[in-house]
């Protein structure tokens, strides 16, 4: 009966691995992730209703292209009610941009 139990048993402690395996395998799937992570960048949809009486007095709708910044997201506005922004508005979000970027890359680990 005891051989049967080591048999059955022998398999799980094989497997079983130190903590520090364990550690450098979710560190090295961790480093994985962020690699893609900033690659990887998508659209958000927000749109707004402003109701009255149960009939809606105003819709407005934002687009963002949201991406990884020093690594934290940041959303760009791209368009709004619909609409490509116009010159100004782009400049705009490109200036704001640019300041993210700066205050981001002052920031100590801590402050992150």
């Amino acid at each position: 009966m005891r051989c049967l139990t080591l048999f059955l048993c022998l398999p799980a402690l094989l497997a079983a691995q130190d903590a520090g395996e364990i550690i450098r395998r979710a560190l090295v799937e961790d480093t994985a992730a962020a690699a893609v992570a900033r690659n990887y960048t998508y659209l958000e949809h927000q749109e707004v209703r402003t109701v009255d009486g149960g009939k809606v007095k105003v819709r407005e709708t934002n687009t963002y292209d949201v991406t990884l910044l020093e690594g934290s997201p940041y959303r760009r506005l791209v368009a709004h009610n619909d609409q490509p922004l116009s010159p100004k508005e782009q400049s705009k979000e490109e200036e704001r941009l640019r300041q993210s970027i700066a205050d981001r890359r002052r920031e100590t680990g801590r402050d992150r």
